[in-house]
């Protein structure tokens, strides 16, 4: 709209210029005025137009590369090498002081418990609940763990590991007077995912997927589901997580000695 005023302007002062030099009603020296008034008019809206051009173009440039992005994420998914990480075992996206429920779902869960185990005492010092749920020590579970990971030889490995485990949640037990919030089950069965959930019943609930291989390698892959992003596919593995952990019994942990009674060995328990 400004620039058709412009023009407008433009051509009424250069036809009443030229009328008033054609009739010569005015002097020379006001035409002259006048018309070095029309081009620097002329030349000022050049040279706007050509500021809002580049700018014009600039938007258009911005446009087209959103309208690209917007029209690669409607194409199909993600590769999966963006969306899979690495399996770290102990570790959850996010502030881990932050988390208030946290359950973890294993086979023997020895790494994820021993290494996220300063995360699981504050979180239960500061009145969050923990849940663990780990194959059996009193059924053949070290040998069906032993034989799914394609080493059957090697269940003493297991158990070993599987102890470590119990010994470190006796400890919490013990350290942290958590009382109901540490809860530890049993499952009679090997578990095919290890899950991780995280603040469960809140709208920022997370589900840590990791899958287990049958020979594990170095790389495994790992993914994580959300209740606010990934509705659909966080009601599925909260809903496998419940029935997991329904299917467990659970087990007595110590209570933290009375001060007056030194504490005894873990391994004795």
């Amino acid at each position: 709209m400004i620039g058709q005023v412009e023009v407008y302007l433009t051509v009424v002062v250069a036809a009443v210029t030229a009328i008033l030099d054609m009739l010569d009603i005015v002097n020379p020296e006001i035409v002259s005025g006048a018309t070095l008034a029309v081009l620097a008019l002329l030349a000022s809206g050049r040279i706007i137009s050509h500021q809002q051009g580049r700018q014009t173009q600039h938007l258009l440039q911005a446009l087209s590369k959103e309208v690209h992005r917007a029209t690669t994420d409607l194409s199909g998914p993600a590769p999966l090498d963006e969306t899979l990480r690495r399996t770290i075992p102990g570790t959850w996206p996010g502030d881990p002081s932050k988390v208030r429920d946290l359950a973890l779902i294993g086979v023997t869960l020895s790494r994820t418990v021993r290494t996220a185990l300063p995360d699981l005492e504050q979180c239960l010092a500061s009145g969050g609940t923990v849940r663990v749920a780990i194959i059996d020590p009193r059924g053949n579970g070290p040998q069906e763990a032993a034989s799914r990971h394609g080493v059957p030889a090697e269940a003493a490995a297991f158990d070993h590991r599987l102890q470590a485990t119990i010994r470190l949640l006796h400890y919490l037990a013990r350290s942290t007077e958590a009382g109901e919030r540490l809860q530890v089950r049993f499952l009679p069965f090997v578990p095919t995912v290890a899950l991780t959930v995280i603040n469960l019943d809140t709208p920022d609930a997370e589900v840590l997927v990791d899958v287990y291989a049958h020979r594990p390698e170095a790389c495994e892959p790992s993914f994580h589901v959300s209740a606010r992003h990934d509705p659909q596919w966080f009601a599925h593995f909260l809903a496998e997580y419940h029935r997991i952990w329904e299917a467990g019994r659970p087990a007595a942990l110590p209570t933290r000695p009375p001060r007056s009674q030194p504490c005894t060995d873990l391994a004795e328990k």
